[in-house]
């Protein structure tokens, strides 16, 4: 258990650098895209975008979280009333106290310890669509180079 908080706090503090991280394999990926040298009848291979991108997109993901969870009083980094404060004058212009039928939740991501949600609305179904196309990226990726797999012309064919 004590591993998974080591590695919460871990997401939640270094969410910038990942998301640097999944803007550069993006950036990567479409850079490796082929520009319109596509032979005839035949498709740009995600082989060589595939796998970056989705890489891409699991660090976005990872990075969104780690943002929501961030801005939660769950991980005790910064003190429950002191969070409060800091975001009820944010949002609301007045100190909003703790309210006592909070709750905080990993997943999906909530906070409502001092009342409002701290987790912004947008954020899990953000999380969620990410993990989603990321996952379709790799099916893609993968039934893309199986499928390149068998067209390879006999002759070229390591035989058994």
């Amino acid at each position: 258990m004590a591993a998974l908080y080591i590695v919460l706090v871990l997401v939640a503090l270094g969410w910038p650098l990942v998301a640097v991280g999944a803007c550069a394999l993006v950036i990567l990926a479409l850079v490796r895209l082929p520009g319109g040298q596509v032979e005839q009848g035949a498709s740009p291979m995600p082989g060589r975008w595939g796998w970056p991108l989705s890489a891409g997109m699991a660090m976005a993901a990872i990075a969104s979280y780690g943002y929501g969870l961030a801005r939660t009083t769950s991980l005790l980094m910064t003190d429950a009333e002191d969070r409060c404060v800091i975001a009820s004058r944010n949002a609301f212009g007045y100190e909003h106290p703790l309210s006592s039928d909070g709750a905080t939740s990993l997943w999906p991501l909530h906070d409502t310890t001092c009342g409002p949600d701290l987790v912004p609305a947008f954020l899990n179904p953000l999380v969620v669509a990410l993990a989603v196309l990321c996952l379709t990226l790799v099916v893609v990726t993968v039934a893309a180079r199986a499928r390149r797999a068998g067209k390879v012309p006999r002759q070229l064919r390591a035989e058994p």
